[in-house]
């Protein structure tokens, strides 16, 4: 018989064994097409992690050798293969559980972190942070690129038409990250943390007060500022050029949730962590 993981009591105690844990002669129960996302993900944490992270998860996890002896195999302290082992473990967790598709899988709900990680994909269209663009893209090709879809969202919210207005900012983030890309300052990682890090420190309110017409209007303001400062070839006072280009792919992806209607959802908190802490 199949494995029903919907059942609590033999659910998967942990994320990499719900990842991991498909037995080779169980039947499928949903089509290739179903789960392809899911695979898509199992790949893209299998090249994010190195090999020593995949042996010390792999080790722990299914070995289920303690500290000491991890420790002894890569010839350090029981101390710092602890260390070592929660860093492994927090990276895969990181990589993992931001993704719609596990959170689907193992009957998770949703969180902010989750859906605005799937609205990034949508924008970058990839996971990888080493990816580059078909041409280089210069700051002021890029300023050109989004100045147009920003005039289109702009247009877009006086006629309210908000679902083409996210449309327009969606088109402007892709050029920005190829522009981030192409000066080799993307990282889909670090970007999905910067957008966390701001929701935690601003919260709901400040977007939902304006809503779609805020979004634009902020995005504009960043726009503004990447024309002077690309004109006037001056050294920015506060926040670099690269950062208000972050801010463009940033105000993208809260568009894109709010009319997803995801962005009211809480941040991930405690209650998330799927990992168990293992004894030495």
């Amino acid at each position: 018989m199949p494995t029903d993981y919907t059942t609590e009591d033999i659910r998967p105690e942990t994320l990499y064994q719900a990842l991991m844990q498909s037995g080779p002669n169980e039947a499928d129960q949903v089509s290739i097409e179903e789960v392809q996302p899911l695979l898509d993900v199992v790949a893209y944490v299998s090249e994010m992690m190195t090999p020593e992270e995949t042996y010390i998860v792999d080790a722990i996890a299914f070995e289920q050798i303690g500290y000491q002896e991890l420790g002894d195999r890569l010839g350090v302290s029981r101390t710092h293969a602890w260390r070592l082992h929660k860093q492994a473990v927090d990276r895969l967790r990181y990589l993992s559980l931001n993704h719609r598709p596990v959170r689907e899988r193992i009957g998770m709900q949703p969180t902010w972190n989750s859906e605005a990680m799937s609205e990034l994909l949508v924008i970058a269209g990839s996971m990888f942070d080493d990816d580059e663009p078909t041409k280089p893209l210069n700051a002021k090709r890029a300023m050109l690129a989004i100045s147009y879809n920003i005039f289109g969202a702009v247009e877009a919210i006086h006629e309210e038409r908000e679902n083409d207005a996210s449309k327009c900012l969606t088109a402007a983030a892709r050029y920005a990250v190829d522009y981030l890309r192409s000066v080799g300052k993307w990282s889909f990682i670090g970007m999905h943390e910067l957008l966390v890090s701001k929701q935690e420190d601003y919260g709901h309110g400040n977007i939902l007060k304006f809503g779609m017409i805020g979004v634009v209007i902020r995005s504009s303001d960043k726009l503004e500022r990447i024309k002077n400062l690309t004109a006037a070839g001056t050294r920015p006072r506060n926040e670099s050029l690269l950062d208000s280009f972050r801010d463009i792919i940033g105000y993208a992806v809260i568009a894109r949730m709010l009319k997803a209607e995801t962005f009211e959802l809480e941040l991930a908190g405690p209650e998330d962590a799927l990992f168990m802490d293992v004894a030495a």
